[in-house]
């Protein structure tokens, strides 16, 4: 099936531009991903990804597109934070997923991972003290449950998950 609207992925030459076009929060990042839905349609994709100087075809655009396939899926609720960011984390580059499973040791050892409730039920991205446990708090999830069984699996976990709680 053809999406309408298409995914528009626009490539920043600079910085500046990326951040300027992505805004506040994007600083620190390459890669950025905007899904409109009304009345549950999607009525626009955007993909932002900074070019230059970095791999952004390994480093953000598998991540990035994780995001937008996801939320296809949910069009007429949202993608549960932690599932979101787990399942793009997984697609991001070895290296990265290492980063994060650090982030989630540092997070246990100084006793400031979310309880798993606490991160389930999560709206909104935590402070900057706790990104670190989020992220790879999610993706631990994420990986566990898909390794459980499947990817199909995870996702029909989250729908059910959302329709009727956890």
């Amino acid at each position: 099936e053809k999406w309408n609207p298409r995914c528009q992925i626009v490539l920043h030459g600079s910085h500046q531009s990326y951040v300027s076009a992505c805004g506040r929060g994007s600083e620190h990042t390459v890669g950025s991903s905007l899904i409109n839905v009304s009345e549950g349609r999607t009525i626009g994709r955007r993909i932002d990804l900074l070019g230059a100087g970095t791999d952004f075809l390994s480093a953000a655009l598998p991540h990035e597109l994780t995001h937008v396939v996801l939320r296809e899926r949910f069009t007429s609720t949202e993608v549960p934070r932690w599932a979101d960011e787990g399942a793009a984390i997984l697609a991001d580059p070895v290296a990265k997923q290492g980063r994060h499973h650090k982030d989630l040791g540092d997070a246990l050892a100084r006793r400031i991972a979310f309880r798993a409730a606490e991160l389930l039920t999560r709206d909104e991205y935590p402070g900057p003290d706790r990104m670190g446990a989020f992220y790879g708090q999610s993706a631990s999830v994420a990986k566990f449950l898909i390794e459980r069984d499947s990817p199909e699996r995870f996702v029909e976990f989250i729908e059910k998950a959302t329709a009727q709680g956890y």
